[in-house]
C-alpha cells in the first residue's frame, strides 16, 4: 500500500496483493476536521462510496 497527499485534504492510496491478483484505488477528501467523504474502486471492478463522521472526547 502506498499513498500520498495530492492536495490539502485530498489523500489517494493504492493497494496490490502480492499476487499482483486484488488491487484497489481510494480517495478521502476532509471536508472537515471531521467530516471526511471516501471511494474506492477495485480491481474487479466493484465501487464503494462512504461518508464518515467522527468526533473525539
Amino acid at each position: 500500500t502506498v499513498g500520498k497527499y495530492v492536495a490539502d485534504g485530498l489523500f489517494v492510496t493504492a493497494t496490490q496483493d502480492a499476487q499482483g491478483d486484488n488491487g484497489s484505488v481510494r480517495v478521502q477528501y476532509e471536508i472537515t476536521d471531521s467530516i471526511t467523504v471516501e471511494t474506492e474502486v477495485k480491481q474487479d471492478g466493484n465501487q464503494t462510496v462512504s461518508a464518515n463522521w467522527k468526533r473525539d472526547f
